[in-house]
């Protein structure tokens, strides 16, 4: 069993937890190993028993933040049934996507760092988009007609939307509408 690190469940989860937060709060590439080392409490030594190098961190990093996104996607079509207004499940979508703000953040600093040359992480996150897709027209066929129709050709663009809101959202834009935006994605 993993040794307890202070109130973290374990010493990977201090390290996890610690870059999530710094990266959040400063950015990825303002953030160094040595930084989330004395966050944490730990010693260089051991935070690089665990992660040799900061790519290693930030591959795990993503790998959660990705997987939280698509589990909240599956939460979204468990829900779905024909039964279920577009206009409601389009609001549900939304609101499902952007109730946690450290997501939205993190995917936020993952996008950037991918744009900035990060490579693997560029095509981990087209990877997932591509899936995002198809999620969202699996979702889309479970709504009643026309608007499954429509929803399904908008999948791509929905998740553009999705980024767009969340950018504003983190940057402190006043007067976001939810309501609008629903009102622009079933027009």
């Amino acid at each position: 069993m993993a040794k307890q690190h202070g109130e973290f469940e374990n010493v990977r989860a201090a390290i996890l937890e610690t870059a999530t937060r710094l990266f959040t709060e400063k950015g990825i590439h303002e953030t160094s190993l040595a930084d989330i080392a004395k966050e944490a409490r730990l010693s260089k030594g051991t935070l690089y028993y665990y992660y040799p190098s900061k790519e290693h961190l930030v591959n795990d990093i993503s790998d959660y933040n990705l997987g939280r996104i698509t589990d909240l996607l599956f939460n979204w079509i468990d829900t779905l049934n024909r039964d279920r207004e577009a206009k409601e499940a389009v609001v549900m979508l939304i609101e499902m996507l952007t109730a946690d703000e450290s997501v939205t953040k993190l995917h936020l600093m993952l996008c950037a760092d991918a744009m900035m040359g990060n490579s693997s992480l560029k095509k981990k996150m087209a990877t997932k988009y591509r899936e995002w897709t198809v999620m969202l027209e699996v979702g889309s066929l479970k709504m009643s007609a026309p608007m499954s129709e429509r929803l399904r050709r908008m999948s791509q663009s929905l998740l553009a939307l999705f980024d767009g809101f969340c950018l504003q959202m983190n940057i402190g834009v006043e007067g976001i509408n939810n309501d609008a935006l629903v009102e622009l994605i079933l027009e």
